[in-house]
């Protein structure tokens, strides 16, 4: 199944679409009890290995969603982060390769990659979609198809979810 995105870019679905907050989330916080961060390569991997089992077939694409890590992509707060987020974005790339060598694994965040079309990844994903320490990507997981499993970081923060 193809989309497009509203710049016209073809938006292919994936089998696992997981968000990835980067750069600020990296910058240290003086707020004690913050459930800022990043979950470990293993969180990731562990979650996929538990689709491929329940849903008995391979992943055969696997999408990483973040913020681009070109200057002219991101806040100016950000600028400090770009580096150490590439560097983490393409580990987990690497890593989930390794750890599912027959799945492509993509990290979509190029200039072109929008919001809406990161919304889009995440809610057209075939298999599931997981959203990490992110305010972003809870209500396009929760939007997925009733076939799709959806993973989202239990917050105290998503006050909207705890009424």
């Amino acid at each position: 199944a193809v989309a497009k995105s509203p710049q016209g870019q073809r938006i292919e679905a994936d089998d696992a679409v997981i968000h990835v907050r980067l750069h600020d989330a990296l910058k240290p916080t003086p707020r004690v009890g913050s459930q800022r961060g990043l979950f470990k390569h293993t969180a990731y991997a562990r979650l996929l290995k538990q689709v491929q089992l329940e849903n008995k077939k391979p992943l055969e694409t696997i999408s990483l969603v973040t913020a681009p890590f070109h200057e002219d992509g991101v806040r100016e707060k950000d600028l400090a982060f770009l580096d150490r987020s590439k560097m983490i974005a393409v580990d987990l790339q690497d890593y989930l390769a390794g750890e599912f060598p027959s799945a492509k694994v993509t990290i979509h965040n190029s200039m072109d990659e929008t919001p809406i079309t990161a919304f889009a990844r995440l809610t057209r994903a075939k298999q599931v979609a997981i959203c990490g320490c992110s305010t972003f990507c809870p209500l396009p997981v929760f939007g997925v198809q009733p076939e799709v499993k959806g993973f989202v970081w239990e917050s105290t923060h998503y006050s909207f979810f705890n009424k």
